[in-house]
Parts: C-alpha cells; sequence; structure tokens
C-alpha cells in the first residue's frame, strides 16, 4: 500500500470479509506468526516500518534472532500512528560465516516495511520451507500472543523454532476459531 509493503497471514478474500467488529478487524490485520527466515553473514539488520494507528495493543515489536538465540529487537510501544527507524546489532562473526537470522513481526498491530536493510557487501541466501512442513496454529488471543509485547515469545513461535517447523497462525484474539479464517490452500 502507499505505505509499504503489508505482511499479512491472512488472504484479502479473507481480510475483506466482514469479521463481526472493528476489534477482529484489527486483530486479522496484525501479522502474528509472520517470520522473516534467511541466512546472511551481515553484523546488522535495519528496519524502517510504518506503525497502524490502529491497535488492539500498543507495542509492535520486531524480535531479531541469530541461529536460534534472541540477540535483540526494534519497535515501539506507543500509541498512534507513527514510523520506526532503527537497526539491530548482531553479535561478532568472527569467520564471515553465514547465519541464520530470523525476524519474528508484531503480532498486536498492523504495519508495513518501508526498508529492511543488512550491511554492505553481505550475504543473502532464503531459507526456504522446512522439511518438517508447516505447523498450523488456530485459535483465540493467547495462541495469537495478544498480551506478550514480543512476537518471539508467543507459545506458536516457541514451539515451533523449538521443534523445526514453519508455523502459519490463524488465531484472532477476540474471537472464537471460525472456518472462514482458513484458506482452503492452508
Amino acid at each position: 500500500d502507499e505505505h509499504g509493503m503489508c505482511l499479512h497471514r491472512f488472504p484479502e478474500g479473507i481480510l475483506s470479509q466482514n469479521l463481526g467488529n472493528e476489534g477482529r478487524r484489527i486483530r486479522a490485520h496484525a501479522s502474528a506468526g509472520v517470520v522473516m527466515d534467511f541466512y546472511s553473514n551481515t553484523d546488522e539488520l535495519s528496519i524502517r516500518a510504518w506503525i497502524h494507528p490502529d491497535a488492539a495493543r500498543w507495542w509492535a515489536f520486531f524480535d531479531v534472532y541469530v541461529d536460534d538465540q534472541f540477540v535483540g529487537y526494534v519497535g515501539t510501544e506507543e500509541e498512534g500512528e507513527r514510523t520506526i527507524d532503527q537497526v539491530v546489532k548482531l553479535p561478532v562473526n568472527a569467520d564471515s560465516s553465514d547465519r541464520r537470522v530470523r525476524v519474528y513481526m508484531p503480532c498486536c498491530r498492523e504495519f508495513a516495511i518501508q526498508d529492511i536493510a543488512i550491511s554492505k557487501n553481505a550475504t543473502f541466501h532464503a531459507t526456504g520451507p522446512s522439511p518438517k512442513g508447516t505447523w498450523l496454529f488456530y485459535g483465540d488471543s493467547i495462541t495469537q500472543g495478544m498480551n506478550g509485547m514480543h512476537p518471539s515469545l508467543s507459545y506458536p513461535a516457541v514451539a515451533s523454532r523449538l521443534l523445526g517447523f514453519d508455523m502459519h497462525s490463524a488465531a484472532v484474539g477476540g474471537a472464537r476459531f471460525e472456518m472462514f479464517f482458513l484458506d482452503e490452500k492452508l
């Protein structure tokens, strides 16, 4: 959209439906469970993102992991529309080999990525899908991670990371699970 690239977990056909109330619409547009996963020898990661003014919770954090270790986050817990432009310094990479980098997207607010950058001359390779497959999570606010500030600490994120699965969250806080949240391609 005009603010940048929105990363939605539901297809437009689901997001455009009447979801029953404004709170449910806001929660369905949040990117709970969306993870950017790649290999790089970068020593920093910068993220510039527009944060939507509507929110289920005011915080919006991007958690960064390197080789399954939490290394930092960028984001805000301020209310209202805003743009963040912050950098996470990654641990020293003595041999300059590629490391797995994961960025967990905010689970409580809609946002648009305006820019994500790695160090100049750093390598970048996509990870591809997990050989174990994708774990589908559905449920309500607990499954979406609505009461946790850090998206990497929701139980779907922790469970899928520890067991080696990709994850897809079809959880929407404030609502019981409804079949229309499942796309037939899942």
